[in-house]
């Protein structure tokens, strides 16, 4: 045997199997299924959803529209940032471009209900302190996602943050559509403005935590 091939043999039997990662699919699902039950269950520890809120989502398809438009906007920013630790050109391009048009359709739904409501405006269910709850909920699962990608090779870091920011505050924020009360520009502010600060958040901690050495 040769130099070259004994050299070789050697190589190979100090190699071991290579670990399996999950596919991106199973990634967004399992993310998805724990930040929904995490939230829903921190919601409801506070103070129950408010009353007739499934009524309304059932009697309202403005209402239901406007809440379904949310949670697909958070489930494409999540399935987005994922997909970024996957590089495949043009499906990457494309999930981002869906991520950022739901989350701008949702952010119009709310600032259209300024002056075309889904429902009665009204102050039944306030939260007193949505505003961090929807931030303190969201932290964790942007944390959990950030740290998921790290094994994988995410290149557009600030960017894959962002969208799992995204995700992380759409989930708290679209709960409050049915936990606190229904005044467009209280939706704004309290709800979807700390979606937007996880968003940045989640921008700033994703060349940290996803750089690779």
């Amino acid at each position: 045997m040769s130099s070259r091939d004994q050299l070789i043999e050697e190589l190979v039997s100090e190699l071991e199997p290579a670990r399996r990662f999950p596919r991106p699919a199973v990634l967004v699902l399992l993310w998805l299924a724990g930040t929904w039950a995490f939230v829903c269950t921190l919601t409801l520890l506070v103070a129950p959803f408010r009353p007739g809120a499934f009524g309304q989502l059932a009697s309202s398809p403005h209402f239901a529209l406007e809440t379904l438009t949310g949670f697909a906007a958070g489930a494409a920013s999540i399935a987005a940032g994922v997909f970024l630790g996957f590089p495949a050109g043009a499906r990457v391009r494309r999930w981002a471009g869906v991520a950022f048009g739901l989350l701008g359709t949702w952010l119009a739904a709310h600032v259209l209900a300024l002056w075309v409501p889904a429902l009665e405006p009204s102050m039944a269910g306030k939260r007193a302190a949505c505003v961090f709850e929807v931030l303190l909920y969201g932290l964790p699962p942007l944390l959990a996602g950030l740290f998921l990608l790290r094994r994988y090779a995410t290149f557009q870091r600030a960017l894959a943050g962002l969208l799992v920011g995204a995700a992380a505050g759409a989930v708290p924020a679209l709960l409050m559509q049915l936990a606190c009360m229904y005044l467009p520009e209280h939706i704004l502010v309290f709800h979807l403005g700390p979606n937007a600060v996880l968003a940045a958040v989640g921008a700033a901690l994703g060349p940290l935590i996803l750089r690779r050495v």
